[in-house]
């Protein structure tokens, strides 16, 4: 017969044997074994517990079904329609600069050269009327010089930003020929002197023959000349 577990109650466990009950809980029981140190946990469900004579324990008593909501004319009233949005506020329109576009206009017409002298008029640099493209409109600060840089015909570039007028360069002058080079003939060599004295005494018709020359104290052996 089931026995409703209760603090103390001695249980038996297949694995963990013997053991006492220390806390009851819905759907837990925990118990401390005697040869086991730690105390351990089972489900009511689940667990195998059962007392010293047998008897099984009690399971945990069945959750009972989630009582029904109670209905609501929800179910009887058809839902109503939902309210269309009004359409969403249009995106401001950004007003339209007719000053900037009197400038692109002018600018168009006067030349390449305009934009250089707005620039000085204004007292900025060529490449800054770009801004004024970029955001679509002349910034309140420079709207006079543009309008009196329009009216104004005949504007000529101010000495400063404005490119400055193109002036005839001078003709390159011509290249300088190159000197022509003289080649300048070398000079004959000399004729080779005549060492050779019996050939210059041959020439003269002269013979050579050697004779005895008083040198001092000793007489010396020479080659001498006999003219004919």
């Amino acid at each position: 017969m089931p026995t409703d577990p209760k603090l103390g109650l001695r249980v038996v466990h297949p694995k963990h044997g013997v053991g006492t009950i220390t806390a009851v809980s819905p759907s837990i029981i925990t118990v401390d074994h005697d040869a086991d140190p730690e105390l351990r946990q089972y489900v009511r469900e689940l667990c195998t517990l059962t007392t010293e004579d047998g008897d099984p324990l009690t399971r945990a008593p069945a959750a009972s079904a989630p009582a029904e909501h109670p209905p609501t004319d929800q179910h009887d009233r058809r839902p109503e329609a939902l309210v269309a949005k009004e359409d969403p506020m249009p995106a401001a329109i950004k007003p339209v600069d007719n000053l900037l576009d009197e400038m692109l206009a002018a600018l168009r017409e006067r030349g390449p050269e305009a934009k250089a002298q707005l620039a000085a008029a204004c007292g900025l640099q060529r490449h800054s009327l770009k801004n004024f493209i970029t955001k679509g409109r002349v910034p309140d600060h420079h709207r006079d010089a543009v309008r009196a840089w329009i009216q104004a015909p005949h504007a000529t570039a101010a000495s400063g930003f404005a490119r400055r007028a193109t002036v005839p360069a001078k003709p390159k002058p011509a290249p300088a020929t190159a000197p022509q080079r003289v080649r300048i003939a070398k000079p004959a060599a000399p004729p080779a002197p005549f060492t050779d004295i019996a050939k210059v005494v041959a020439v003269l018709g002269c013979t050579i023959t050697k004779a005895w020359i008083d040198d001092g104290e000793t007489m010396r052996k020479v080659r001498v000349a006999v003219l004919p």
